[in-house]
């Protein structure tokens, strides 16, 4: 049972693949980090006011769309 030691090779496909999701990660941070900074903004204005932001959290943190919704129902948000 001499097995001989695996390597792992880290092949061009693979690395292609790691750029692109790398790519697709610096392009979903550039647009939603704007979003979060505004949406910070809102917290702190509902927290003085003595709101709860359990809702504004659950929008926040859907995958993907969140963010997005938050901006588009904003205003329901606001203090």
């Amino acid at each position: 049972m001499n097995e001989a030691p695996v390597s792992i090779v880290v092949t061009l496909p693979d690395m292609k693949d790691t750029l692109i999701l790398l790519c697709i990660l610096a392009v979903a941070v550039a647009i939603y980090w704007p979003i979060l900074r505004i949406a910070r903004k809102d917290i702190a204005d509902r927290a003085n006011a003595g709101l709860g932001n359990g809702m504004l959290y659950a929008v926040l943190l859907l995958p993907l769309f969140g963010p997005i919704i938050y901006l588009l129902l904003r205003s329901r948000f606001r203090v």
